[in-house]
């Protein structure tokens, strides 16, 4: 009698060892029906949106699948040249060598990490400073940044300072404070 069953479905993928453009799944080799022998082959597919058994075929298949094991056995893919930070949802079916397929394995998602910008290590240029309000006791001084920036004034009557203005920091590129004293 022809084989007309399909082979049971993947019900325990996984993901693992997720990293910027790549993650492992993982998974337990199915049965063929009713031999309950190993499956022919894996499809395995991918998606930014969840999948389904309606839209399985629309989402983007991999390649290189392993070799289906032994019922019962550890089987791993690794996802490759995916993109940093972004939502993924893999899910696979099996074959037989009839041709029947399982149903559509479990469903799970998974991020990729993001890649996070350089730290700024550039300070900011200041320019076009300005004093007003110049009496014996307080200044207001003025200045632009070319870039977002908080600030902190020191001041004294020394190169060595000796006072100095509270932290402001809010981002800004045009900057004002009081000096006292």
């Amino acid at each position: 009698a022809p084989d007309t069953q399909a082979p049971n479905a993947v019900s325990d993928l996984s993901s693992s060892d997720i990293q910027t453009t790549s993650a492992t799944l993982t998974w337990t080799a199915p049965s063929d029906l009713p031999s309950n022998g190993a499956v022919a082959s894996y499809d395995i597919r991918y998606s930014t949106s969840p999948i389904t058994s309606s839209n399985f075929a629309s989402a983007t298949q991999v390649t290189g699948e392993p070799a289906p094991s032994s019922p019962g056995t550890a089987q791993s893919y690794v996802l490759a040249n995916l993109t940093p930070g972004t939502l993924y949802y893999p899910a696979l079916v099996s074959r037989d060598s009839a041709g029947n397929t399982s149903l559509l394995s479990n469903s799970i998602s998974f991020i990729t990490t993001a890649i996070l910008p350089p730290p700024d290590t550039t300070p900011p240029l200041i320019s076009s400073v300005a004093v007003s309000s110049l009496t014996a006791a307080n200044a207001t001084i003025t200045w632009t940044t070319n870039e977002l920036s908080t600030h902190q004034v020191e001041y004294g009557l020394t190169t060595s300072y000796g006072s100095q203005t509270i932290e402001n920091t809010t981002l800004m590129t045009l900057h004002t404070e009081v000096l006292s004293n």
